[in-house]
């Protein structure tokens, strides 16, 4: 399957500064589905569930500041997951976990790939399908960050697909 993963500079670009709203969010998914782009990756470095708290839970409620900021709570993931959804766009929520202030521990990954997995699997809750791991931007650039990626990726489909399939076959849609 080709999937057509261009998305405009300018937008990519705004999402990584201060991050847009998200009604700017939702408007940007509309557009998305207007051009028929099907991909949205979500990873603004500003939002501190996306890196330096990305083992936090996004928050229920924010003040008016913190929204001000870009900042978003479970809910307004919720709203992104169904928006996405409804303009056939994969909102993909990626994590960014090697950025200082929470940084993985690159000489043990495993206790950090258990806890991305946890908190993919809160995302999950929220509604959200598909996920990333950023590994750009990494203080001393690791000798084995690609690593991290390929871990979580396993870790992922035993988790998840890798279930999901032998549930299938066991209940004969998968010879």
């Amino acid at each position: 399957e080709i999937q057509n993963l261009v998305m405009p500079l300018s937008s990519w670009k705004r999402i990584c500064s201060r991050p847009y709203s998200v009604e700017s969010r939702l408007s940007l998914l509309d557009y998305c589905k207007r051009y028929k782009m099907n991909m949205f990756v979500y990873g603004p470095k500003a939002d501190p569930y996306h890196a330096g708290k990305w083992r936090g839970d996004y928050p229920s409620t924010l003040t008016d500041q913190q929204r001000y900021m870009g900042l978003i709570t479970q809910d307004d993931l919720r709203s992104l997951a169904a928006k996405a959804k409804a303009c056939n766009v994969d909102f993909v929520w990626s994590i960014h976990s090697a950025l200082e202030g929470g940084g993985i521990n690159f000489s043990n990954l495993d206790p950090g790939i258990e806890d991305i997995i946890h908190k993919f699997d809160a995302l999950y809750k929220l509604g959200i399908r598909h996920f990333g791991v950023s590994i750009d931007d990494m203080n001393g650039h690791p000798y084995n960050q690609s690593e991290l990626a390929d871990k979580t990726q396993t870790k992922l489909y035993e988790k998840f697909n890798k279930t999901v399939y032998q549930r299938l076959v066991d209940l004969g849609h998968i010879a």
